[in-house]
This record gives C-alpha cells, sequence and structure tokens, in this order.
C-alpha cells in the first residue's frame, strides 16, 4: 500500500499569503472609493458618547473622502447638555454615503494636490472641554492605493530552499 505524502507549508508562507490577499482586498476598496470620491461625499467611523457630569460629549472617529481626491483621517468632539431621555450610545457606527460633495478652499500648493493639516481649536473660555475640536489630516487618494498595491504586487519573495 503506497504511503500518502502530506505536504506542509511553513507560518511564513501561509502569512505571507494571507498578508497579500488582505492587501488586494484594502487596494481594491481604496482604488473604488478613490474613483468614486470626485465630486461626492463619503464618510464611514465610530461614533461614542459619554457623560461628564451634566453634559454629554460625543466623540468621532471618520475616514472621509471628501470630493477632491484625497483620503481623509481624522476626529472630533463636542458636548451639549444632558437632557433626561437621551440614551448614550458608547459605540456606534457612522457613514455617510455618496453625498454631495463638502469641498475646502484650498490655502496652498499643498492643500491642491491634495496633502491637507485642518484643525479647529477650542476658543479660550471656562469649560474648555465642552467646545468643539476637531482634527484631521489628508493625503492624496491615489497614495493608500500605491502602498498597499506595493504589498500585494511587488513586495519580493524569499526563495524558498
Amino acid at each position: 500500500m503506497p504511503a500518502t505524502i502530506i505536504k506542509t507549508f511553513p507560518v511564513s508562507v501561509i502569512f505571507s499569503k494571507a498578508l497579500k490577499i488582505i492587501s488586494a482586498v484594502i487596494a481594491i476598496l481604496f482604488l473604488l472609493f478613490w474613483i468614486m470620491d470626485f465630486g461626492r461625499y463619503t464618510s464611514v467611523g465610530v461614533d461614542s458618547d459619554s457623560r461628564h457630569g451634566p453634559y454629554v460629549k460625543q466623540r468621532y472617529y471618520r475616514t472621509p473622502w471628501i470630493g477632491d481626491g484625497s483620503f481623509w483621517i481624522g476626529t472630533g468632539q463636542y458636548s451639549f447638555k444632558d437632557y433626561p431621555h437621551y440614551k448614550l450610545k458608547p459605540f456606534d457606527w457612522g457613514g455617510r454615503f455618496f453625498q454631495r460633495s463638502r469641498l475646502i478652499a484650498p490655502r496652498s500648493v499643498w492643500n491642491h494636490i491634495g496633502f491637507w493639516r485642518y484643525r479647529i481649536l477650542p476658543m479660550p473660555s471656562a469649560h474648555p472641554e465642552l467646545m468643539p475640536r476637531e482634527s484631521w489630516l489628508a493625503i492624496p487618494g491615489w497614495r493608500p492605493v500605491l502602498v498597499f498595491s506595493f504589498f500585494t504586487f511587488f513586495r519580493s519573495q524569499k526563495k524558498l530552499s
């Protein structure tokens, strides 16, 4: 009776193939969002509520494509007076898809090619923790496509001996 041959793969090969598949999926998603971004606003992220005394603080973490071909990532928060029937949402998915674009007027050459650093800081007040604040960073939308495509297609493989 012939012996059965079982072929095993090293963990590094399995990990490398899984990394390539994940990178390919992410690259395709970024490519689709980048192509559909021009002229449309799409945003995905997470919202979080918490009570701070008589106030509710809402935080949000987003990755929006605002309609100019750039990929944004950022966070913000604002507070409002708590009311009796408000239900806190400690974790809530947030998203808006294919709405009218929300373009910001470019202020520099870097903004015209897709690089942004945008912040809204709280005004001096007696309660600065209650003031709205935002912080955003943006890069041209083709950059994440290029990075994840590199991991998928152009990463050199080790020769197995």
